[in-house]
């Protein structure tokens, strides 16, 4: 009896799919268990539910009447074929339009033009539709998936020096947010890159590279305050769910959430490389500059990060282009899902102009020692 490995979801299981050995049974059923070999049950075929799903609609998704909550994630061609052979009565979604013969493929075709032209008319609805059905608990759950798969390809620091200073530093800003119902956590790679991205949930993840080439205290605070906007505004989920497969996208605005979690992590290193919108990152800019007024923080320090953002991603490109690389090459960096052309931060400018001239601001810059900050960024380092 072959087994097959499958990815499996549920809540009994953790906050993310495990990999778990699925076979086919002579009786007519499917034997699902750990790969320890313990927790083994039986699903019935004649109640199985088989669909499509995940990006670009390449799982086939199985569900049970008699197991309501478990999702089976399945890849494996050979597992469909032997399904197939084995059970030719129950019905399985086709990969390929063309087995079912030309003039079913010139219908097919015809109405997945005219779904995806509506598909496409309403997206913005149905994206918006299926994040405001996923709780905030939910969203966290996903950002802690992600995170965790950070960790096992990147050195995150969570409990060092430095990053609870981080965290003390940013708590007046983060407590802002709290109003939303989020809680900000903050974590600092080892990466000498300027970057810093925001994970579903709360979860704020800062470049080491990118704290230490902050000049003041009001750079780090108006970098905090968008990415935190981008997390406020759901702009990340928005982003992942939207880059779902049209079908996954459907099937969760009609009230199918189950095992959307799973599915947007399995694809997460993926979908969290798309750019950002133009209207995410302006809404996450007037956000921003809201917050830093709030708190009295210099908002110019968020501008002149974006400036020295943008002097560094054109010198590194000209680097590249010397040595005959297409500047398209550029390690992702913040400039690649946050772009800042000089129409941006001239837009930005003129903001803060208008609420300078509207009454006399006040600045105020927090207590914080910003060199023996990057003197802990720079020890952890080394210890690490």
């Amino acid at each position: 009896m072959k087994k097959y490995k499958v990815r499996a979801f549920h809540d009994s299981l953790g906050d993310r799919p495990i990999t778990m050995e699925l076979s086919l049974l002579p009786n007519g059923k499917l034997q699902l268990a750990k790969e320890t070999g313990e927790d083994k049950f039986e699903w019935s075929i004649d109640s199985l539910k088989i669909e499509k799903g995940g990006a670009n609609n390449q799982l086939f998704l199985f569900t049970h009447l008699s197991y309501p909550g478990w999702v089976l994630y399945i890849r494996d061609n050979e597992f469909i074929k032997e399904f197939k052979a084995r059970y030719p009565h129950k019905k399985i979604p086709h990969r390929n339009i063309l087995d079912s013969g030309v003039s079913l493929v010139i219908t097919t075709a015809l109405l997945i033009l005219v779904t995806l032209s509506l598909f496409f008319v309403f997206k913005d609805s149905l994206v918006n539709g299926v994040v405001k059905m996923v709780p905030i608990k939910v969203e966290k759950k996903l950002g802690g998936i992600i995170l965790n798969n950070l960790i096992g390809t990147q050195q995150l620091q969570k409990n060092s020096t430095a990053n609870k200073e981080l965290q003390n530093l940013l708590s007046p800003l983060f407590a802002l947010g709290a109003a939303k119902g989020y809680e900000f956590n903050t974590f600092i790679v080892d990466d000498n890159s300027l970057n810093a991205f925001a994970l579903p949930g709360g979860y704020l993840i800062f470049n080491r590279g990118m704290l230490l080439a902050a000049e003041n205290v009001d750079e780090i605070f108006g970098v905090a305050a968008h990415e935190m906007s981008h997390v406020v505004k759901r702009h990340t989920l928005k982003q992942m769910v939207s880059s779902l497969g049209t079908y996954a996208i459907v099937r969760t605005f009609f009230g199918d959430v189950s095992g959307i979690v799973a599915v947007l992590a399995d694809n997460s290193t993926f979908l969290l490389s798309r750019v950002y919108s133009r209207q995410a990152e302006e809404e996450a800019d007037l956000n921003a500059l809201f917050y830093l007024k709030q708190l009295q923080i210099n908002p110019h320090g968020l501008i002149h990060f974006f400036e020295k953002l943008q002097k560094e991603h054109d010198r590194k490109i000209k680097e590249l282009e010397k040595n005959g690389i297409p500047g398209t090459d550029l390690k992702l960096n913040f400039l690649s899902t946050h772009p800042a052309t000089e129409d941006r931060i001239a837009y930005l400018l003129k903001n803060i102009e208008e609420q300078e001239s509207v009454g006399r601001m006040s600045y105020k810059t927090p207590i914080f020692d910003l060199q023996k900050f990057k003197h802990m960024l720079n020890k952890s380092s080394e210890v690490d």
